[in-house]
């Protein structure tokens, strides 16, 4: 039997010790980043809170628009006293107060509309869980 050199053999254990290594660390996949979840969920949320917060800009606008316009209209149109009582059939022709009656009307249906269209879409989000 001849006789391997103690340097051959601490090479080939070298050797064979850097193969199964690699061949190791490349059959694992990375280990899996801290953060990783946190970022995939804010990824896959964020698109809607963007949408909502565009959708709700405009309900929003209409809610302050129709209180304001019922407070103005109380205030301005029919005066809670005997001479805001003698002058409204004058006072709710005018102008500002068609305007008023015209933003309240509108106002409550968009409303109304914002209430539907949640309701909807909360339905179907429950059916398509079944």
């Amino acid at each position: 039997m001849p006789k391997v050199s103690r340097e051959l053999r601490e090479k080939e254990q070298e050797y064979v010790n850097m193969e199964t290594q690699t061949e190791f660390e490349e059959e694992l996949p990375p280990p899996p980043r801290k953060w990783d979840k946190i970022i995939n969920i804010y990824e896959t949320v964020v698109p809607y809170f963007r949408w909502v917060y565009f959708i709700s800009k405009i309900y929003i606008l209409w809610i302050f628009i129709h209180y304001i316009s019922v407070q103005l209209y109380v205030t301005h149109c029919v005066p809670s006293s005997l001479w805001g009582f003698m002058s409204s059939p004058i006072l709710v022709s005018s102008p500002h107060c068609k305007a008023a009656r015209w933003i309240i009307h509108n106002g409550a249906n968009t409303i109304d509309n914002m209430w539907n269209t949640i309701g909807v879409w909360f339905s179907t989000r429950l059916l398509q869980m079944n």
